[in-house]
């Protein structure tokens, strides 16, 4: 059984910023890259915030992949800003946003 969190998070948090190949001084890298991950959150512990983009209601078996897709987990150190998001429920899709294929 897959359980589904219940928490939807926006997180900013730096990365390692790197370049690649030979550099004058002046281009070597000098700030931290500043990251933005969305997702629903699998683990929230002093080490750090695991999120995962999607969640299905299929277990995994041995011939296909379910659960938890594309997953990210950020240490502690590296996260500046966490913002709760909230769900919205929609009994029906409005016509003017549904994707129309032809």
């Amino acid at each position: 059984m897959i359980l589904i969190p219940e928490r939807i998070v926006e997180v900013e948090w730096e990365d390692s910023f790197s370049r690649f190949g030979w550099q004058e001084e002046s281009d070597l890298p000098r700030m931290p890259s500043l990251c933005r991950s969305l997702g629903y959150v699998y683990e929230d512990s002093e080490r750090g915030m695991g999120v995962c983009e999607s969640v299905s209601d299929r277990p995994p078996t041995a011939q296909e992949d379910h659960g938890y897709g594309h997953s990210t987990f950020i240490p502690r150190g590296a996260i500046r800003k966490v913002t709760e998001l909230s769900r919205k429920r929609y009994s029906r899709v409005p016509a003017a946003r549904q994707n129309r294929v032809g």
